[in-house]
């Protein structure tokens, strides 16, 4: 698990929704309640050994790969390669 790019996540979150206008509670008390938020997740990231979600775009890239080497259309080295490039690139988008 990437655990910077989920960091960043929850901080690009956290900045999003205390900017949030729509969130009718003073600004004061919705930094208060965003810093808590933050340091909750900080706390859960670094407790964090696996992850039960699965990201429906990296499903979707592993089996697509999966299929082309059992389809004898690619090896397992570049299958992994191919994997390796296009997950690192959609969770660096």
């Amino acid at each position: 698990m990437n655990k910077v790019a989920l960091k960043e996540r929850c901080s690009r979150e956290t900045q999003q929704l205390c900017s949030d206008e729509s969130v009718n509670i003073p600004r004061d008390k919705k930094i208060a309640l965003m810093q808590k938020y933050a340091a909750f997740n900080e706390s859960m990231i670094s407790d964090l050994r696996i992850c039960p979600y699965v990201d429906p775009q990296i499903k979707k890239i592993v089996e697509t790969e999966v299929h082309a080497f059992f389809a004898d259309k690619t090896s397992a080295e570049d299958a992994a390669h191919i994997l390796q490039r296009k997950v690192s690139l959609y969770l660096n988008e």
